[in-house]
């Protein structure tokens, strides 16, 4: 057997013509796989899909006393933080219709400085009294518009595993990477465009690294004397 295949080598070496086909076909076949592999693209495999929403709560003011309860003020709260991290619109201070004018301001004014305590600033709460569509009389709506992500269904096993001739990839290969992405991302409108980056000083950037290269402090140093408070005047 051994004679036979070192019979043929010696054959395909003595015709150049047929020795440079084949080594083109083989070239071209790995080439080929090679591509494949390369091509995989996870994004598009399983892409997490950013659409622009609205999100909406309301929040209850008693109309007795204008308390709200805590599980109120606590769910006020989280939707501020929530606010914070994604919103692309101002908040909405939507309250009921039918309760007349003064009550309807009146309600709207205890969640807007609710929402402006918890840390929102004034300019981007607007109060929409009588313009509520959900809950009963005494329930004020929050509401903003913002980017979420969509994330892709994994679990798609229906392509074989042990057997890829083709050297393609699994049907569910990178969807858990994908949409733990998705799951992570703190504004799903980082995923369509990055945020504008603020000014920095490239000078103390350039000094921080080069300490942090050489194992020194990169923070502020503080004097004894600006750590007790005492001026020198």
């Amino acid at each position: 057997m051994y004679m036979k295949i070192h019979r043929a080598a010696s054959q395909l070496g003595s015709m150049p013509g047929l020795k440079f086909v084949f080594a083109l076909t083989f070239a071209t076949v790995l080439s080929a796989c090679g591509a494949q592999w390369n091509s995989f693209n996870p994004e598009l495999a399983h892409p997490v899909k950013v659409v622009k929403k609205s999100s909406s709560i309301s929040v209850n003011v008693a109309a007795e006393d204008g308390s709200v309860s805590l599980t109120h003020q606590a769910r006020l709260k989280a939707f501020v933080v929530d606010y914070v991290r994604r919103a692309q619109s101002p908040m909405l201070v939507l309250t009921a219709p039918g309760i007349g004018l003064a009550a309807s301001e009146a309600k709207g004014k205890i969640v807007r400085d609710m929402l402006i305590n918890a840390g929102m600033r004034p300019g981007d709460v607007i109060l929409k009294p009588g313009l509520s569509t959900m809950g009963g009389k005494n329930a004020v709506v929050l509401s903003f518009r913002g980017y979420k992500a969509q994330l892709p269904i994994c679990g798609d096993w229906s392509s074989e595993s042990s057997y890829m001739p083709n050297n393609a990839n699994h049907s569910n290969y990178g969807c858990a990477y994908q949409r733990n992405i998705g799951l992570m991302v703190s504004n799903p409108r980082d995923l369509v465009r990055s945020e504008t980056p603020g000014t920095v000083d490239p000078t103390r950037r350039t000094q921080v690294i080069l300490q942090y290269f050489a194992g020194e402090d990169t923070g502020s140093t503080i004097s004894t004397q600006e750590e007790s408070g005492v001026g020198t005047e």
